[in-house]
């Protein structure tokens, strides 16, 4: 037989068995989607024992509406007790009998939508980490109601303590999915007290409540929405009961002990400190760097203009001595300053591609004029007399200006500029300035996930180091320290750089400047001007530089073969070679220019949650 043919037929029972267990496991979804229910009532009985147990009795009146049903559960948190017994389910006069597989057939219904109970009636009771769990199981049911009541006893509930005893216990469980339409709560004392000797509170959905006797205390609630419960706490006197503080009662004292007495006072030293004593720190860390640097050299008053530049300085230097840092657009500048003195020749030209042609620079060594070592570089690495392109050596760049940066701060220090590297400078304060930014968040999450309950303003000290982190980031680049000679020459060239971006603006001095435009076209790179200074003489049509050609797919890339660009078109020319020559370097540089419960509760046992399925 074809194994072709009997691949494919065999497909059709692959894709029906897959099909099939969708629909089976997504069936158990939609029929719970399509049940629907709520309580009529949920009536409670409190009964506190002279032993401080407490007898609990929650009559629960279930309505269905829609779908079928055979399960009912109810889980009580146990933090707030010691533990629970004597738990009975009832129906009317029938009692359900106990079966541990209740809760495995409440998972399966859960999961598949099947009753692997049937027609039984039984609960079974369980616990899972810190709740109680009790499920019921009794025979499908439809569009009826059922009332079911379950009664426990509880152990360790109450909260012992002179003067007063207290009853703090969540009896309306917030853990439903559905409305209740109303409740009673109704709680026996164990002896007659009088009025004056009780404190009733209620949280959660409003309640009103009432003395029906010297021994009995009642709640009514209104419509429960989903979600919300009602918490009660009485306070009675100290000695109608007898027994010990039970274990979790001693722990909640010493922590609300602590909470009242111990927490503010941490809470205060800890904002002192991370608001006072931080900032002073952080602040004597940053002015002892600047102590270690000395003071800078005098230069006199500030320079208002410089019409020409202060000297034949690289664009690389130039940058650094103005803004203490070397990037894409110096590297960029480097390469222009070589092309306006001969030594290179750029020709942008188009290459072929699947989809339309890619614009790429060609880098052509014209002759052996470079003076300094990072010149050099640039040359050996980026240029041949063939010509290398620009694209074919991306993945080369990040290393190049790496390397490139290190020579341009030798040459620095060479040429007495600096008194030390500009990056050592800024590591004093640039290195611990990350660190303590990335130890800052770490420790500071950290110690907020594990402490926050002892002190919720642990986190102030850790955040106030991120500011002063970035402050030390910041004046890192101050830190380099300039010679006097240097210091000279910076204010100059910041003075002419000022000029630039005057011109870059005022067409007037622009037209005055035309013979200069493309000379000083690699100092505007490095001062963030090119879009503006390209835009700006080509409007004046400016001459076309004699070291850039534009070469087409049809002519090749050999400058032999090229032309100059029109006037028209060089402001689209220069903006994508530099976009281009700038974009290997991973960005810009800067070359381009432009639950439950109300107000107040929370404290007390029992809640939890329950619902049918």
């Amino acid at each position: 037989m074809n194994s072709k043919f009997t691949g494919k037929w065999l497909c059709f029972p692959l894709a029906f068995l897959i099909a099939l267990g969708w629909l089976l496991g997504s069936f158990g979804t939609t029929a719970a989607a399509s049940r629907v229910y709520h309580y009529e009532s949920i009536n409670v009985d409190i009964k506190i024992l002279e032993n401080s147990d407490i007898q609990v009795s929650e009559v629960q009146a279930f309505v269905f509406t829609s779908g079928d049903f055979h399960y009912g559960f109810r889980w009580i948190p146990t933090d707030r007790l010691e533990s629970i017994d004597n738990v009975e389910v009832w129906e009317g006069d029938r009692q359900y009998p106990l079966n541990p597989s209740v809760k495995e057939w409440i998972d399966i219904r859960k999961k598949t939508g099947e009753s692997p109970g049937g027609e039984t009636y039984a609960y079974a009771t369980w616990t899972e980490k810190d709740k109680f769990w009790v499920g019921w199981w009794f025979p499908e049911t439809v569009n009826t109601t059922r009332t079911i009541e379950l009664r426990y006893t509880v152990h360790g509930g109450l909260r012992l303590n002179s003067p007063a005893d207290q009853l703090y216990w969540k009896a309306i469980f917030g853990d439903r999915d559905t409305y209740v339409d109303s409740s009673q709560v109704i709680v026996h004392l164990p002896q007659p007290v009088l009025p004056r000797q009780l404190s009733i509170f209620s949280y959660g959905v409003p309640a009103t409540q009432s003395i029906v006797d010297d021994k009995t205390i009642e709640f009514i609630t209104g419509r429960v929405p989903a979600d919300e419960e009602l918490e009660i706490r009485i306070y009675f006197p100290h000695g109608m009961v007898s027994g010990v503080p039970s274990a979790w009662q001693i722990k909640l004292e010493q922590r609300e002990a602590y909470n009242d007495n111990v927490k503010p006072v941490v809470n205060l030293s800890l904002t002192l400190f991370g608001l006072v004593v931080v900032p002073i720190l952080g602040a004597l860390w940053i002015r002892r760097a600047f102590r270690k640097r000395g003071r800078p050299p005098e230069v006199g008053p500030a320079l208002q203009s410089q019409y020409s530049p202060p000297s034949d300085m690289p664009p690389a230097l130039v940058a650094l001595l103005t803004r203490a840092k070397v990037g894409p657009a110096e590297l960029t500048a480097t390469i222009f300053d070589l092309a306006n003195k001969g030594v290179l020749e750029i020709v942008q030209t188009q290459r072929q591609r699947w989809f339309g042609t890619q614009k790429d620079v060609l880098l052509i060594k014209a002759k052996d004029e470079e003076k300094f070592s990072f010149e050099k570089l640039i040359i050996q690495t980026m240029a041949s007399g063939e010509g290398k392109l620009l694209s074919e050596q991306k993945g080369r760049h990040p290393q190049l200006l790496q390397e490139f940066s290190k020579k341009v701060e030798r040459e620095a220090v060479k040429e007495k500029l600096f008194e030390e590297e500009p990056s050592k400078s800024m590591q004093r304060l640039l290195t611990p300035g990350m660190l303590l930014i990335v130890l800052a968040m770490f420790l500071g999450i950290m110690l907020f996930v594990l402490l926050s309950q002892y002190a919720e303003m642990i986190f102030i000290p850790f955040a106030v180091c991120l500011p002063i982190s970035v402050a030390a980031i910041i004046l890192s680049y101050k830190l380099p320290k300039l010679t006097e000679a240097g210091a000279t020459e910076s204010a100059q060239w910041k003075a002419f750089g000022k000029y630039l971006k005057k011109m870059a603006k005022d067409k007037q001095l622009a037209t005055d400047n035309l013979s200069y435009w493309d000379s000083y076209f690699a100092y505007a790179v490095v001062f963030g001007l090119t879009r503006g200074w390209v835009k700006q003489f080509s409007e004046l049509d400016a001459p076309t530089p004699v070291w850039f050609y534009t070469s087409y797919p049809e002519q090749g890339i050999s400058p032999t073969m090229s032309s100059a660009p029109s006037l028209s078109s060089i402001s689209d020319a220069f903006s994508g070679m530099v976009d281009m020559v700038t974009g290997g370097f991973s960005g810009g540089g800067g070359s381009g220019g432009g639950g439950g419960g109300g107000g107040g509760g929370g404290g007390g046992g029992g809640g939890g949650g329950g619902g049918a399925g």
